[in-house]
């Protein structure tokens, strides 16, 4: 993060407390506090035509909380450290259940990654916390289109009809609550009253999930990759970061992938069991944070407030 997007951040902080809205200890939030959910503001126009070509080459150099990419940038992380360069997803193994979001944030056009997840309304998307709400501000004008691929939208466009995240992302939301950094939209059924989920699928998903083992990180990263293809890292999870006096919630998730703003709320996809002798795979993270310099991205852990979040947004 650069020294002026931390001057911003403490800026809207001390705007926040001088308004009395002060940050709660966080004591409170040990339990499994609700969910919280905001209907998608759509603007003046119509949200799909809002959704220019122009517009969505803009939103391939924004993510909120991971910050402006300039259109030749390689990759997430710098040249330190060993680097895990994502590839191309060949179409025959691209599921359709992942793709672009395009919404604005403060007005600017944005893009994070997301995926459809196996619930019972079949509407949900998972991405990232901070893709919904930031440093208390929600994000607008949202559409969800599954298998993006150089500007087609081969399954159409689905716009959010509610967004939701966890409780203490909201109280603090932004990067001291990584931890908790999970975000779900409610789409809007297609105009013949069908689902996003009957449509192209969705993905099963693991609650309190492993920390260890292999994994393929899927996203859209920005810079020299444009956010144009879906690209994956074959890689390894281990715990990590930790929870601190600076960092609130579980112990997350960390593999080493080099995926620019963009790929934010892509999952993390591992094979499990069944339970019947067969394996599968199953989304059990996505993608929160990259910092310059680390090669290495960040996951919440899907715990008692992912729980409790897909229980929320599915009601």
């Amino acid at each position: 993060m650069t020294n002026s997007k931390s001057r911003l951040h403490f800026i809207l902080l001390g705007l926040l407390m001088l308004l009395g809205l002060s940050l709660p200890s966080f004591a409170s939030a040990r339990g499994v506090e609700p969910s919280v959910g905001h209907r998608v503001g759509q603007g003046s126009t119509n949200v799909n035509a809002f959704w220019t070509p122009q517009k969505m080459r803009l939103a391939e150099r924004y993510d909120p909380m991971r910050g402006w990419l300039k259109p030749g940038e390689p990759d997430a992380t710098g040249a330190a450290g060993q680097r895990m360069t994502p590839r191309h997803v060949a179409p025959l193994v691209r599921p359709p259940a992942v793709g672009r979001l395009f919404f604005t944030w403060l007005g600017r056009p944005a893009s994070c990654s997301g995926s459809v997840i196996d619930t019972r309304s079949q509407r949900l998307v998972l991405t990232a916390g901070h893709c919904v709400h930031y440093l208390g501000i929600w994000s607008e004008r949202m559409i969800f289109v599954p298998a993006y691929q150089n500007g087609k939208r081969p399954y159409g466009s689905y716009r959010a009809r509610t967004l939701w995240t966890t409780g203490p992302w909201v109280r603090v939301g932004w990067e001291y609550a990584m931890n908790y950094d999970m975000g779900m939209i409610v789409t809007k059924r297609t105009w013949n009253g069908q689902r996003i989920g009957d449509l192209v699928g969705s993905l099963p998903y693991q609650a309190f999930p492993r920390r260890y083992g292999r994994t393929q990180i899927l996203g859209y990263p920005g810079g020299g990759m444009k956010s144009r293809r879906l690209r994956a890292c074959y890689t390894r999870t281990w715990a990590g970061p930790r929870s601190s006096g600076a960092l609130f919630g579980p112990t997350g998730m960390a593999a080493r992938c080099n995926m620019a703003a963009g790929s934010s709320g892509g999952p993390w996809m591992s094979v499990y069991n069944t339970g019947n002798g067969g394996t599968e795979l199953v989304v059990d993270g996505l993608t929160s944070m990259g910092r310059r310099g680390s090669n290495v991205l960040s996951s919440p852990y899907f715990g008692s407030h992912f729980r409790r979040l897909i229980y929320d947004a599915d009601s």
